[in-house]
């Protein structure tokens, strides 16, 4: 991959963006499925997710596929009450974005 100014750029695996689809969501973009939903009573699997991505490459973005984007700013709320970092978090409702 060049740059603008045409020098190589190098793109490090963890500037990729893990994506994972939850709620039911089956894409061949999604790198992770789980069958959980952006719901405060399934935010500890989905944090535990978030933790297995991190664990295995600290400070990875993650991209959330969602069916529904309800209760994801409060999702972005534990994850900083739980000293995680949300700005690594985004999320869609498509995986094809």
């Amino acid at each position: 991959m060049s740059g603008a100014s045409g020098e190589a750029v190098t793109v490090e695996a963890s500037d990729i963006p893990e994506v994972v689809c939850i709620g039911g969501l089956v894409s061949s973009h999604c790198s992770r499925s789980v069958d959980v939903l952006l719901s405060e009573e399934e935010y500890e699997k989905l944090t535990d997710v978030l933790d297995e991505v991190w664990g295995e490459q600290p400070g990875r973005p993650i991209l959330i596929v969602a069916p529904g984007l309800r209760g994801f700013p409060r999702f972005l709320r534990v994850l900083g009450e739980l000293g995680r970092n949300p700005f690594l978090v985004e999320v869609t409702g498509t995986p094809e974005t």
